[in-house]
C-alpha cells in the first residue's frame, strides 16, 4: 500500500499489525475506529450507510486500482493512450481509403453521365431533324400534267386511275367562253369563236393556211386593177 493510506478518524498510518477497512462511502478506518461503524452501519464522518471492506489483496481489481502508485497509473494510462491512438489511426486510414475510392468512382460516374447527356441530346436533335424532313415527303407524289403533241398526258398513272371515266375526256362545256359562244350562235351572230375560245386548254392552236381561203383570188384581182389604174 502507499504511504498516504491512514485512518480518517485517528490518523494512524497503514502498516504493522493494525488492519484497515474501506467503507463504501470512500472513507478509511483502522481496526479500533471501525468498531463503532459496525454497530451503527453508518460512517462516523459522513453518516452514510454502506458496506465495509477489508484492505488486502483480495479486493477487486477495480478497488485496488485506487491504491496503485501514480507512476504506475501514468505508465498504464500512457500505454492505454498509445493503443487507442493506434486503433484510431488505423480506423482513420481505412475511412480515408474508402472516401478516396468513393470520390474517384463519383468523378468517373459524373464524367460518363455528362457524355451520355451530350449523346442523348445529339440523338434527339437528329430525331427531330428526321421528323421535320419527313413532313415534306408524300407516299405518292402528284405531278402536274404535261403538254405533248397537243394531248394532255399525266405523269402519274395512279392519279389518272383515280379520275372517273366520264370526266377523263374534257367536254366543250369545260373550256372558257363556252357559255358566251353558245349565246352568240343561238342569237344568229355571224362572228365565230375567237382562236382562244376555239382552242381548248392543253391543245396547240393550228394556224390556218393562206391558200385554203376561197376569197384570196378576188382580193388579188382587185389589187391588180388598182395598180393598173394608178399606172395610167
Amino acid at each position: 500500500m502507499s504511504d498516504w493510506v491512514h485512518c480518517n478518524k485517528c490518523c494512524i498510518k497503514y502498516g504493522g499489525q493494525t488492519s484497515f477497512f474501506l467503507v463504501e462511502c470512500g472513507h478509511i478506518f483502522c481496526q479500533r475506529c471501525v468498531e463503532t461503524i459496525r454497530t451503527t452501519r453508518k460512517c462516523v464522518l459522513c453518516n452514510k450507510s454502506g458496506n465495509i471492506l477489508p484492505l488486502n489483496k483480495d479486493l477487486e481489481q477495480s478497488v485496488l486500482d485506487f491504491f496503485l502508485p501514480m507512476e504506475n497509473i501514468f505508465r498504464k494510462g500512457s500505454e492505454i493512450y498509445r493503443f487507442q491512438l493506434q486503433q484510431r489511426t488505423l480506423l482513420y486510414q481505412k475511412l480515408m481509403d474508402k472516401y478516396n475510392y468513393a470520390k474517384k468512382e463519383y468523378m468517373n460516374c459524373s464524367t460518363n453521365n455528362k457524355h451520355l447527356q451530350k449523346e442523348n441530346q445529339m440523338l434527339r436533335s437528329m430525331l427531330r431533324a428526321g421528323k421535320n424532313s419527313q413532313r415534306f415527303v408524300t407516299s405518292t407524289p402528284v405531278s402536274q400534267p404535261s403538254l405533248s403533241e397537243g394531248n394532255v398526258t399525266f405523269q402519274n398513272a395512279s392519279l389518272l386511275s383515280s379520275i372517273p371515266a366520264a370526266t377523263r375526256t374534257p367536254s366543250a362545256k369545260m373550256y372558257p367562253g363556252y357559255s358566251k359562244r353558245s349565246h352568240l350562235l343561238s342569237s344568229g351572230s355571224s362572228h365565230g369563236p375567237s382562236p382562244a375560245q376555239r382552242v381548248p386548254f392543253g391543245r396547240q392552236m393550228e394556224m390556218p393556211m393562206v391558200h385554203r381561203n376561197p376569197s384570196m383570188p378576188t382580193m388579188r384581182s382587185l389589187e391588180e386593177l388598182r395598180r393598173s389604174g394608178k399606172s395610167q
